[in-house]
């Protein structure tokens, strides 16, 4: 397989999981597909800076209707899809400059999610972006050590105990 790199084309992003990043139940997967013009100029999608990198990895920002125009009748995503089975399905995303598609967590195994986001353009180019999440459905083990269960309180009442996952915490809170 040949592979071209140009700084101009057909770009496609996922812009709110980074690669590894832990899912939540049935997230939305959200993000922008776009083209950048020969001097790298983001002509559609969601764009920083895409002078720098190259143009499949930069995230480049919603048209306006000037640019728009520049785009041409060729260079519009027209359709965004996902695959969570290495390609050999994929299903349409809603949208396509802005698109988001919700993955089905609760029929999936916990462990890697390998996914491949592909945006088609009216001109038949093709831009294709793979990562992998993480999908841990094992909830916290969490221990009170005190108070005692089903014990009898008046005044201030010290709770002690402790919260473990293998995915880390980054709170624990106590509700009484």
């Amino acid at each position: 397989v040949r592979f071209e790199w140009k700084r101009a084309g057909p770009w496609v992003s996922l812009d709110n999981f980074k690669a590894g990043d832990f899912l939540p139940y049935r997230p939305w997967l959200k993000g922008s597909a776009g083209w950048v013009s020969s001097d790298s100029t983001p002509v559609a999608g969601n764009a920083s800076d895409t002078t720098k990198g190259n143009a499949a990895t930069a995230t480049p920002a919603a048209p306006s209707a000037e640019e728009l125009k520049k785009i041409g009748a060729g260079h519009r995503p027209v359709r965004v899809e996902v695959s969570i089975d290495n390609g050999l399905h994929f299903d349409r995303a809603e949208g396509t400059t802005e698109w988001r598609w919700r993955l089905e967590t609760q029929n999936l195994d916990e462990g890697s999610v390998h996914m491949i986001v592909r945006a088609t353009f009216a001109d038949g180019s093709v831009a294709s972006r793979g990562t992998w999440l993480t999908l841990d459905k094992t909830a916290p083990a969490v221990s009170v050590l005190e108070p005692p269960e089903s014990g009898h309180f008046n005044g201030i009442l010290k709770v002690s105990g402790s919260a473990n996952d293998l995915s880390g915490l980054s709170s624990v809170q106590v509700a009484l």
